[in-house]
Protein backbone atom coordinates (compact mmCIF):
# COMPACT_ATOMS: atom_id res chain seq x y z
CA UNK A 1 0.00 0.00 0.00
CA UNK A 2 2.83 2.37 0.73
CA UNK A 3 4.36 1.69 -2.19
CA UNK A 4 0.99 2.50 -4.62
CA UNK A 5 0.56 5.75 -2.41
CA UNK A 6 3.86 7.09 -2.81
CA UNK A 7 3.89 6.32 -6.95
CA UNK A 8 0.08 8.01 -6.98
CA UNK A 9 1.88 11.27 -4.77
CA UNK A 10 4.56 10.91 -7.56
CA UNK A 11 1.96 11.26 -10.38
CA UNK A 12 0.07 14.06 -8.29
CA UNK A 13 3.34 16.10 -8.19
CA UNK A 14 4.08 15.54 -12.20
CA UNK A 15 0.41 15.96 -13.17
CA UNK A 16 0.32 19.70 -10.75
CA UNK A 17 3.90 20.92 -12.05
CA UNK A 18 2.71 20.26 -15.76
CA UNK A 19 -0.16 22.28 -14.80
CA UNK A 20 1.55 25.26 -13.28
CA UNK A 21 3.99 25.08 -16.37
CA UNK A 22 1.31 25.45 -18.46
CA UNK A 23 -0.27 28.70 -16.80
CA UNK A 24 2.89 31.29 -18.48
CA UNK A 25 2.20 29.83 -21.70
CA UNK A 26 -1.73 30.50 -21.35
CA UNK A 27 -1.33 33.92 -19.90
CA UNK A 28 0.57 35.26 -22.63
CA UNK A 29 -2.38 34.62 -24.66
CA UNK A 30 -4.28 36.84 -22.94
CA UNK A 31 -1.52 39.72 -24.41
CA UNK A 32 0.37 42.97 -22.80
CA UNK A 33 -2.41 45.54 -23.28
CA UNK A 34 -2.75 46.83 -20.22
CA UNK A 35 -1.02 47.01 -16.59
CA UNK A 36 -2.94 44.10 -15.08
CA UNK A 37 -1.97 42.03 -17.69
CA UNK A 38 1.28 42.48 -16.55
CA UNK A 39 0.96 42.01 -12.99
CA UNK A 40 -0.84 38.76 -13.93
CA UNK A 41 2.16 37.83 -16.69
CA UNK A 42 4.78 38.49 -14.22
CA UNK A 43 2.31 36.19 -11.38
CA UNK A 44 2.18 33.25 -13.74
CA UNK A 45 5.75 33.29 -15.01
CA UNK A 46 6.57 32.88 -10.92
CA UNK A 47 3.85 30.13 -11.07
CA UNK A 48 5.48 28.36 -14.40
CA UNK A 49 8.70 28.27 -12.33
CA UNK A 50 7.08 26.90 -8.70
CA UNK A 51 5.85 24.01 -11.49
CA UNK A 52 9.46 23.58 -13.16
CA UNK A 53 11.21 23.49 -9.33
CA UNK A 54 8.09 21.22 -8.84
CA UNK A 55 8.60 18.71 -11.77
CA UNK A 56 12.68 18.53 -10.95
CA UNK A 57 12.09 17.64 -7.70
CA UNK A 58 10.23 14.58 -8.81
CA UNK A 59 12.94 13.58 -11.43
CA UNK A 60 15.30 10.60 -10.30
CA UNK A 61 18.56 12.44 -12.42
CA UNK A 62 21.04 12.78 -9.41
CA UNK A 63 22.51 15.81 -10.21
CA UNK A 64 19.73 17.78 -10.50
CA UNK A 65 18.77 15.82 -7.14
CA UNK A 66 21.81 17.07 -5.63
CA UNK A 67 21.67 20.75 -6.60
CA UNK A 68 17.91 20.90 -5.74
CA UNK A 69 19.20 19.30 -2.13
CA UNK A 70 22.19 21.79 -1.87
CA UNK A 71 19.76 25.17 -2.33
CA UNK A 72 16.21 24.44 -1.83
CA UNK A 73 16.49 21.44 1.00
CA UNK A 74 13.10 22.11 2.10
CA UNK A 75 11.85 20.53 -0.15
CA UNK A 76 13.20 17.55 0.37
CA UNK A 77 10.86 17.43 3.72
CA UNK A 78 7.26 16.85 3.48
CA UNK A 79 6.49 20.56 5.44
CA UNK A 80 8.61 21.77 3.53
CA UNK A 81 7.06 20.74 0.25
CA UNK A 82 3.85 21.08 1.46
CA UNK A 83 4.53 25.33 2.37
CA UNK A 84 6.14 25.22 -0.96
CA UNK A 85 2.89 23.57 -2.53
CA UNK A 86 0.39 26.07 -0.57
CA UNK A 87 3.14 29.11 -1.86
CA UNK A 88 2.59 27.81 -5.15
CA UNK A 89 -1.25 28.05 -5.05
CA UNK A 90 -1.64 31.28 -3.67
CA UNK A 91 0.36 32.59 -6.76
CA UNK A 92 -1.79 30.53 -8.79
CA UNK A 93 -4.90 31.77 -7.68
CA UNK A 94 -3.79 35.45 -7.75
CA UNK A 95 -2.58 34.78 -11.35
CA UNK A 96 -5.79 35.90 -12.83
CA UNK A 97 -8.25 33.48 -14.22
CA UNK A 98 -6.24 31.22 -15.98
CA UNK A 99 -4.46 30.13 -12.93
CA UNK A 100 -7.50 29.12 -11.06
CA UNK A 101 -7.19 25.50 -12.13
CA UNK A 102 -3.87 25.49 -11.47
CA UNK A 103 -4.23 26.96 -7.95
CA UNK A 104 -6.84 24.69 -7.39
CA UNK A 105 -4.87 21.66 -8.06
CA UNK A 106 -2.27 22.86 -6.34
CA UNK A 107 -4.42 23.05 -3.05
CA UNK A 108 -5.62 19.70 -3.50
CA UNK A 109 -2.27 18.09 -4.20
CA UNK A 110 -1.02 19.48 -0.68
CA UNK A 111 -4.23 18.50 0.76
CA UNK A 112 -3.77 14.91 -0.42
CA UNK A 113 0.37 14.74 0.61
CA UNK A 114 -0.94 16.04 3.71
CA UNK A 115 -3.44 13.40 4.01
CA UNK A 116 -0.53 10.44 3.17
CA UNK A 117 1.54 11.83 5.89
CA UNK A 118 -0.84 11.73 8.13
CA UNK A 119 -1.86 7.69 6.81
CA UNK A 120 2.17 7.00 7.56
CA UNK A 121 2.04 8.52 11.03
CA UNK A 122 -0.81 6.62 12.19
CA UNK A 123 0.75 3.03 10.61
CA UNK A 124 4.30 4.21 12.47
CA UNK A 125 4.89 2.25 15.90
CA UNK A 126 5.05 4.44 18.48
CA UNK A 127 8.45 4.70 20.26
CA UNK A 128 8.23 4.43 24.26
CA UNK A 129 11.54 5.14 26.18
CA UNK A 130 11.62 3.83 29.33
CA UNK A 131 13.80 5.42 32.20
CA UNK A 132 13.62 2.08 34.45
CA UNK A 133 15.11 -0.65 32.37
CA UNK A 134 18.82 1.76 32.00
CA UNK A 135 21.51 0.13 33.61
CA UNK A 136 22.75 1.79 36.79
CA UNK A 137 25.98 3.87 36.77
CA UNK A 138 29.04 1.74 36.53
CA UNK A 139 31.36 4.17 38.84
CA UNK A 140 30.61 7.18 40.87
CA UNK A 141 30.81 10.47 40.15
CA UNK A 142 34.28 12.00 40.17
CA UNK A 143 34.69 14.06 43.41
CA UNK A 144 36.71 17.65 43.32
CA UNK A 145 39.84 16.14 44.69
CA UNK A 146 39.85 14.07 41.18
CA UNK A 147 38.69 17.36 39.39
CA UNK A 148 41.35 18.96 40.79
CA UNK A 149 39.54 21.77 41.86
CA UNK A 150 41.21 22.46 45.46
CA UNK A 151 38.73 25.41 46.59
CA UNK A 152 35.88 22.77 46.22
CA UNK A 153 38.27 19.97 48.06
CA UNK A 154 39.20 22.22 50.56
CA UNK A 155 35.16 23.14 51.29
CA UNK A 156 34.30 19.52 51.54
CA UNK A 157 36.33 18.86 53.57
CA UNK A 158 35.39 21.83 55.90
CA UNK A 159 31.53 20.50 55.32
CA UNK A 160 32.78 17.11 56.17
CA UNK A 161 34.52 18.04 59.63
CA UNK A 162 32.03 19.89 60.38
CA UNK A 163 29.50 16.98 60.70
Amino acid sequence: RWATSRQARHLANVANSALLLLTFPASLRGGLLSGLALHRLLTSAWVSGFGGMLLMRELSIPPVRRWLNQHFHFLSTTSGSTAFLMCAATMALASGPVGVVAGAATLANAWYGAYLRRLRRRRRPAVVVSTHNLPAPSAPAPSAEACGDDELAQQADERDGAE
